[in-house]
């Protein structure tokens, strides 16, 4: 529905959504929401994609929309998904649920929303509006995605935190 709001300003765009439906009541739910609304040209739905497949499909994206309604997952979890998104360096337009905001924000690295239409649909025109800008809101998110979701440098600050705790342990324990 965000989606179509932004059509009305942009009509050359095209959504292409990745992965599959929870189940078949909810993929007809949304093939006829697009068919209501008039967007099939727009609105492509792809089924899921080998990894070689997805980078490809990621290297040549404008934007990465990662829209969450708030719920028990989306408070406490963080998707390696959005990391993913951040480090293909694109913008990304998030919505504001979870632990999203610890580590992203607005107009800084990441464009971030409420998660309800017409918020995203402003913050994806905003981001469409002004694409230099956008592109150095990408940078700054990329940047992030090195610093906070690396798994090489996170599994070195938890190995680093592990031999804080046994060093402590150590010097505490009593000598025989």
């Amino acid at each position: 529905k965000a989606f179509f709001k932004v059509l009305k300003k942009y009509p050359n765009y095209t959504l292409n959504l990745y992965g599959k439906a929870k189940n078949y009541n909810q993929e007809i739910r949304y093939k006829k929401m697009i068919s209501d609304l008039k967007i099939e040209k727009n609105v492509i739905m792809h089924s899921y994609k080998l990894r070689d497949e997805m980078t490809e499909i990621l290297r040549k994206a404008d934007i990465f929309v990662f829209t969450r309604p708030s719920s028990m997952q989306a408070t406490f979890g963080f998707s390696t998904k959005l990391g993913e998104y951040l480090a293909a360096g694109k913008p990304v337009l998030a919505t504001r649920v979870g632990e999203i905001e610890i580590y992203l924000k607005d107009r800084i690295n990441a464009f971030i929303c409420d998660p309800n239409v017409e918020s995203i649909a402003n913050k994806l025109s905003e981001i469409i509006e002004d694409s230099f800008f956008a592109s150095k809101v990408a940078e700054e998110g990329r940047l992030c995605a090195i610093e906070n979701f690396n798994n090489k440098t996170e599994t070195k600050k938890a190995i680093a935190h592990l031999q804080e705790i046994y060093n402590e342990t150590c010097r505490k324990r009593p000598l025989l």
